[in-house]
């Protein structure tokens, strides 16, 4: 089951304990998402790319800065952060990392609880609102206007655990893999959620 303390190593947020973000609090105000309709039933769209959305379902989600630019130590700071903003409200966020071109993502939309018939929240909105307010506040960093991520993303539903530990396992050594840092705990824009007990989703 789901445990809500955090990975407590290079912590540098106050109150939650989150591997290394190093802000204190979300630091994200105003990225709040008008109410929506939620996801009763699956969903398919397509762009350049096919995005299904099923209630319940762990998604593992990858966005890439526009023309693979690299951000900054700041940049990542305040994208981890907008990542952050809705955890445990909009999504179970289980695990992240901001790369410097690059983030990856696993986490799970939420039920919202007043909506008849039940209903989740939608992923689509979720990651505009993430991205969006990151773009607007690098923009802010940058002095300048413009597109800051690619405007498709890729998303993969999980469809069981061992599927869901890989991900995270890929999502943790990614900044290694990189030459980023010697272990993933030590990489400032990593968080994972501790878990114990197992399983820490329904996965479908």
């Amino acid at each position: 089951m789901r445990d809500n303390t955090r990975s407590k190593s290079g912590t540098g947020v106050s109150g939650i304990g989150v591997s290394g973000t190093g802000v204190s609090g979300t630091g994200v105000s105003g990225t709040g998402v008008p109410p929506v309709k939620g996801v009763t039933s699956f969903i398919a769209t397509r762009r350049n790319l096919p995005h299904w959305e099923e209630p319940g379902s762990v998604y593992f989600i990858t966005w890439n800065t526009i023309k693979k630019t690299c951000l900054t130590p700041e940049e990542r700071t305040l994208t981890l952060s907008a990542i952050r903003y809705w955890d445990n409200t909009r999504w179970a966020l289980y695990t992240a990392v901001v790369m410097p071109d690059h983030v990856h993502v696993l986490a799970q939309p939420l039920k919202i609880s007043e909506e008849q018939p039940p209903a989740w929240y939608k992923l689509g909105s979720i990651l505009h609102s993430v991205k969006s307010y990151s773009a607007h506040q690098i923009n802010r960093l940058r002095k300048q206007a413009g597109a800051v991520w690619q405007d498709e993303r890729k998303d993969r539903t999980v469809r069981n655990e061992k599927e869901f530990w890989g991900k995270w396992q890929y999502v943790r050594d990614n900044p290694v893999k990189g030459n980023l840092a010697v272990t993933s705990e030590e990489y400032l824009w990593f968080y994972q959620q501790m878990v114990t007990g197992g399983t820490p989703v329904p996965l479908l």
